[in-house]
């Protein structure tokens, strides 16, 4: 996949699904985020590195290896490294930068867990029935020994089942609701109809605006479990990385995103886990297995205690970022503002000019000394016919000035030059204009005593 291919790929989701484009970052802004200070690519992957932690991405793949885990992205990586063309969403760095990579560990938080053995009663889930192993039954056996765990390690249990009976998935997320669960998390086992398939996988529910790990499904807008979408993939994983490591040969299928119903509609951080295949025989016969159960609980009860033990500090990061966000949206507003007004600004300029330029559609203004006068009484015939300021003033032969200022406005000087005769000609325009709207007479000693005047107030103004 090229860059092209990537950023047409985008472009047909937020067709399809009417969101908006991820942000994208760089490779050097990837590593300056994440603390790395090696990378080495190889034309297919590139492998950022330090003292603590080893992040590889694939061209072109969701799937990426966070400490040797595999983490699937919401937008896979594209772009040559030798290009400087390498980008990664946003959203997928902020995942990794607050959620998957910080070790900082606090004093351990208590909390509220619920623990969903999935399916039961008339609802059997998966079955094996060469084996007559029924997956309801490996969940619930599963979940009842994660709760006996967290109970010993002063946790607050609660469970959605106890024994075989049937519940829908509203009645599951609603008794996290009604109990105000801090966390829900969900026990299930896998099937397929490649009897090879074996592994776990954990599941989390993806940011709003994105697809689900499975291709067929489209992106989501905000859902009430999107309210802790960096809680979610802590919590998501601290259990999956654990889960891998249940035996030497445990197939690493990934911490995945998918809108189950007990994931989006849900009032805490929550995550679905699936702990094997009941389609593989061989992991059939593990999941029957006792010391195989505890050990499966095991991992699922010390992944949600390094969660309690990491919370602080994930809240902490949250509200950082949260903060940094609000600056930069005032930043952006006030910046918005700030065009808006010098868009304005230079939409009354142009109309200012075009006023000026063309007497016929506006009505005529003269601004002196920062104070704007307008002559809106005059008829449109009366603005085609050119004033005369000259002549105007000519009939008072001991007026001089506005031989000058004609001369001043002729050559292009500025009203900064010449304030006193600009204004005198605005005056006298003004004049000859109430002069046309006045009965015709004889011309008196009248008009240029009237003339002076103005030429006296606009004098004094401008002082």
């Amino acid at each position: 996949m090229n860059r092209l291919t990537f950023f047409l790929l985008l472009a047909v989701q937020i067709i399809q699904n009417g969101v908006a484009a991820p942000a994208l970052r760089s490779l050097k802004e990837t590593q300056y985020a994440l603390g790395f200070t090696n990378f080495i690519w190889n034309g297919d992957s590139v492998t950022l590195s330090n003292d603590s932690h080893c992040v590889r991405f694939y061209q072109g793949r969701r799937k990426a290896d966070v400490n040797n885990v595999s983490v699937w992205l919401n937008v896979a990586p594209d772009g040559l490294v030798t290009d400087d063309a390498w980008r990664i969403t946003k959203t997928d760095l902020d995942f990794l930068q607050i959620s998957i990579l910080p070790e900082t560990n606090g004093p351990q938080k208590r909390l509220r867990v619920m623990i969903d053995a999935g399916h039961g009663g008339s609802d059997h889930g998966a079955v094996n029935k060469k084996a007559n192993v029924k997956e309801k039954d490996i969940n619930l056996a599963v979940a009842q020994a994660v709760g006996a765990l967290l109970s010993s390690n002063n946790m607050e249990v609660l469970y959605t089942r106890t024994n075989d009976e049937t519940l829908s998935l509203d009645d599951r997320s609603r008794l996290a609701r009604k109990r105000k669960a801090d966390l829900f998390i969900s026990i299930h086992a896998n099937f397929a109809d490649n009897t090879t398939a074996s592994g776990v996988e954990t599941y989390i529910t993806q940011p709003p605006g994105f697809a689900g790990t499975t291709p067929i499904t489209k992106a989501r807008g905000f859902q009430i479990g999107n309210a802790f979408d960096y809680q979610n993939t802590m919590l998501g994983f601290e259990i999956h990385r654990r889960l891998c490591q249940l035996t030497p040969d445990t197939v690493d299928r990934g911490l995945k995103r998918q809108a189950f119903y007990v994931l989006r509609e849900i009032s805490c951080p929550a995550t679905l886990i699936e702990v094997g295949f009941l389609s593989n025989p061989e992991e059939v016969r593990r999941m029957v297995d006792k010391p195989w159960q505890h050990a499966c609980a095991y991992s699922i009860a010390t992944g949600i205690l390094a969660y309690a033990s990491k919370l602080d500090g994930l809240t902490l990061r949250i509200a950082e970022k949260r903060k940094l966000e609000s600056k930069q949206n005032e930043a952006w507003i006030a910046r918005k503002a700030q065009l808006k007004k010098e868009a304005d600004l230079a939409a009354a300029a142009k109309t200012a000019t075009a006023a000026v330029r063309d007497p016929h559609t506006a009505p005529l203004q003269t601004v002196v000394r920062g104070v704007e006068m307008t002559v809106s009484n005059v008829t449109p015939e009366e603005t085609a016919s050119t004033l005369s300021t000259t002549n105007l003033l000519a009939r008072s032969t001991p007026v001089t000035m506005p031989e000058t200022a004609n001369q001043a406005l002729d050559e292009g000087e500025s009203s900064e030059q010449h304030p006193v005769t600009e204004a005198a000609a605005a005056a006298a325009a003004e004049a000859e204009i109430k002069a046309r709207q006045a009965p015709a007479v004889q011309p008196t000693a009248a008009p240029v005593k009237s003339l002076l005047e103005a030429l006296d107030i606009f004098d004094i103004y401008s002082h």
